[in-house]
């Protein structure tokens, strides 16, 4: 089950106008009945334009319609959707094709839903959240080079969670279920190239479900349901951060020697090179976090301003405001690609706003 799923409550639409004026044209599988616009740009933010892409879960039941995660990767933008907790898989990966204007379909991956994705030494990188089986002898964290894919497997590994690479190593989060019983052991396993090198480099049943996984000045960190840990290269250590603060993790970017963490209870926290924690009060309801091409991005809910808005920043100190919207489905995921955002809602349509700059 999947604490992490919030229901927040629908955004009001306060106008049935919406621009479409853009660059790249909605894809040809864009639904022609799709009605009321459920996007548009507030005034002040004059320089978007909303453009609605298409449904690529369409074909979910309407609990894993929701877009969960997206992920720029070789020139398209991939989209993780789905419902592990009504076991909505198994999930076709799906990708929009900017340049073509369509999407395109990837895999059939054997998971109810796909929680997280990352680029991970120029790959692609799909771990498998909740396997379908009944039977939990093994899930994969599926890798993607832009040609073909290829699989790690974890035996008995009933939930893998998150993936990052530390010190030319990949390590996995995922959770350890020796007999098919209701709950299991958790853990961040390693991976030397395409070779299981430690399936328990750490283990600690008072951790928790180990959310996310973070590489983040010359340390990793693990951040657990119960607790953290992070690790210099020899040693794990508990850790005394966010998840003391109030809830699990459950975004988390790095530049390489600073970070962004958020939590479930819509607080943001950055991480400094020395490994120091501070909250960022500058967000109502943090939803997701991306970091490219040397700025970090968060995607904010709005709160009870109803006013979903996109900020800025190269040091994680100052926040600028790049762009606020209104929606009547909240929004749920962000990318950055092209010269705009694109905005997956909970709704599982997919929105691009886009820079007139």
């Amino acid at each position: 089950m999947n604490p992490l799923r919030k229901y927040a409550v629908p955004f009001i639409m306060v106008s049935l106008v919406v621009w479409t004026t853009c660059s790249v044209p909605p894809p040809k599988e864009t639904d022609s009945n799709h009605g009321i616009p459920a996007l548009r740009i507030l005034e002040g933010s004059t320089t978007f334009r909303a453009s609605f892409i298409g449904m690529p879960s369409r074909s979910q039941p309407s609990s894993g319609r929701r877009i969960s995660c997206l992920a720029s990767f070789r020139e398209r933008v991939f989209i993780g959707y789905g419902d592990w907790n009504e076991n909505t898989g198994p999930i076709r990966l799906v990708s929009f094709n900017p340049q073509e204007r369509r999407f395109d379909d990837g895999p059939m991956l054997a998971t109810e839903a796909i929680d997280v994705m990352r680029v991970i030494g120029g790959e692609l990188v799909v771990p498998e959240v909740d396997h379908t089986g009944w039977f939990w002898f093994y899930s994969d964290l599926h890798r993607f080079d832009g040609t073909k894919w290829f699989s790690l497997r974890l035996p008995r590994a009933v939930h893998i969670f998150d993936a990052a690479e530390f010190q030319g190593k990949l390590y996995v989060g995922y959770q350890f279920n020796p007999r098919n019983a209701s709950d299991g052991m958790h853990r961040v396993a390693v991976f030397d190239g395409d070779r299981l090198v430690d399936a328990k480099a750490f283990e600690g049943d008072d951790v928790g479900r180990i959310w996310r996984l973070l590489p983040c000045g010359g340390r990793l960190y693990a951040f657990g349901e119960n607790s953290s840990h992070v690790f210099d290269g020899r040693t794990w250590t508990l850790w005394s951060g966010p998840r003391t603060l109030g809830a699990p993790v459950s975004r988390a970017e790095s530049d390489g020697r600073k970070a962004v963490v958020l939590l479930d209870s819509w607080k943001a926290y950055r991480i400094d090179d020395n490994g120091a924690v501070l909250l960022i009060d500058s967000f109502s309801e943090p939803i997701d976090v991306r970091f490219r091409d040397g700025v970090f991005y968060i995607l904010d809910g709005g709160g009870s301003s109803l006013h979903p808005a996109v900020y800025r920043s190269d040091d994680l100190v100052a926040w600028e405001l790049s762009l606020q919207f209104e929606s009547d489905s909240p929004p749920t995921a962000l990318e950055v690609h092209g010269g705009g955002f694109y905005i997956g809602l909970e709704n599982g349509e997919l929105w691009w706003l886009n820079s007139l700059k």
